[in-house]
């Protein structure tokens, strides 16, 4: 009880500018935007009284404060035995296009063990908005809330999204499935599922035949990319161990990746109104 009341009274840490705003990044698709990125982490209590931390990327200005206006919120979920910092990437680009982004850390970096943090993360979250925190207070879209995963973090954002329907729209499963017995046929949400070609981790057909549970689902494939090419400071004896060779540089892969993740985003949380599923996107495959 203490320490939930100690978690009521604490704000988000100092915040920390990562990219300086720059109108000359235009946000097309598979870019970064034009705002600046801002830095923070909070501490998320769960109903057994632990608590875990959690990262926050958002949209800033140039000193550092959040950009005004409210903002679409994504969770984005570390891959199995995959430090959490290592996705950290993905939260700046988010950011950096308007999207407020957390990466909660997991027990032994191992979301399964802790998936109901997913959630937990966003409503600590909205309590810190409400509460009038100087980085979130009237900053989160409430209607606007994705989640998105890589790897192991996939299945656990698909359970997450199967399970939390007042809580996740958008669902991005990154070289991943739904676990069998999550009921994502349930929900009519249209999801992206995303996967390199060159995946040594991650079963291509395997990861197709998941995508095809869900009720609205658009299964992509990025040409030359492997599944170590979603994560930073990869080690050799991950890829030897865990993945395939990649065919092309990882930032070209990545960006190629981001596009279709931006364009879905964009419509289903921003209103951008295109049709983003009848795009052309180079260097990907879309079913």
């Amino acid at each position: 009880m203490m320490l939930l009341l100690l978690l009521a009274c604490s704000p988000t840490s100092e915040p920390q500018l990562l990219l300086e705003p720059d109108v000359d990044r235009l946000g097309l698709d598979g870019d970064f935007g034009p705002n600046g990125v801002g830095f923070s982490t909070f501490r998320a209590a769960r109903a057994t009284g632990r608590s875990f931390d959690v990262d926050l990327h958002f949209p800033a200005t140039a000193d550092a404060e959040t950009l005004a206006g409210e903002h679409p919120m994504v969770v984005v979920i570390q891959g199995g035995a995959v430090e959490h910092e290592r996705y950290h990437w993905m939260g700046e680009h988010l950011a950096s296009r308007g999207y407020i982004a957390l990466t909660p850390k997991y027990p032994m970096d191992l979301a399964i063990f802790g998936s109901n943090r997913t959630h937990e993360a966003v409503d600590r979250a909205h309590n810190l908005a409400e509460d009038g925190d100087p980085i979130l207070a009237g900053a989160i879209d409430p209607q606007a809330v994705g989640v998105m995963g890589h790897s192991l973090g996939g299945t656990v954002a698909a359970k997450q999204w199967a399970r939390h329907e007042d809580t996740f729209g958008p669902l991005v499963i990154v070289a991943s499935y739904p676990a069998g017995g999550d009921k994502v046929e349930d929900r009519s949400q249209p999801v992206l599922s995303i996967i390199g070609e060159l995946d040594g981790s991650a079963d291509l057909v395997q990861t197709e035949e998941g995508a095809a549970r869900f009720e609205q689902a658009t299964f992509a494939v990025v040409q030359g990319m492997n599944h170590y090419d979603w994560v930073d400071d990869v080690t050799e004896k991950e890829l030897e161990k865990e993945d395939s060779p990649s065919e092309r540089p990882f930032e070209e892969t990545r960006q190629d990746g981001w596009r279709v993740i931006d364009a879905y985003l964009d419509a289903e949380m921003m209103g951008s109104g295109e049709d983003w599923a009848a795009q052309d996107y180079p260097g990907l495959l879309l079913e």
